[in-house]
């Protein structure tokens, strides 16, 4: 069975770490591919031959933004079938909308602690169908309906 590859794009270390524990399934058939921002994700894709099958990408990075790391992925004929997926600090319905726009698949806002980011991960998942991962069918399962989720404080 192909591996669920998996990009996080995010600049701070701690969001990083806590993104890539949740995702990471001792039980489930993934890789999680870790980048310290788009200018590092984009250097991976230019020498790489393994792509991503979902890229979780913060918003707020310095020189590469998670909407030009989206707009990137979206206009490159190799990647633009790639699900993109925005895990940010804003809840700003014009973020919101401007990664919708730009063709994330959902968009989920930082949770205040690992519980958090792994009911982010089940929600993933379950759109995803990941029990019945099915290589090339990942992005029509994902791109139904675009979610939306921001958690609540009491998290």
């Amino acid at each position: 069975m192909k591996k669920l590859v998996i990009a996080v794009v995010e600049d701070d270390a701690d969001d990083r770490d806590f993104i890539c524990s949740a995702l990471m399934d001792p039980c489930s058939n993934v890789e999680i591919l870790a980048f310290s921002g788009g200018k590092d994700f984009f250097s991976f894709l230019e020498t790489s031959v393994k792509l991503p099958d979902l890229v979780v990408t913060d918003l707020r990075m310095p020189l590469i933004s998670g909407f030009d790391v989206i707009r990137q992925i979206k206009a490159d004929d190799t990647t633009k079938e790639t699900t993109v997926v925005v895990l940010s600090t804003s809840s700003n319905q014009d973020d919101i909308e401007k990664a919708k726009d730009l063709g994330a698949a959902g968009y989920y806002v930082k949770p205040y602690n690992l519980k958090g980011y792994e009911d982010i991960k089940l929600k993933i998942m379950e759109r995803l169908n990941f029990n019945s991962f099915l290589p090339g069918k990942i992005v029509d399962q994902f791109l139904k309906t675009f979610q939306v989720l921001i958690p609540h404080p009491a998290l």
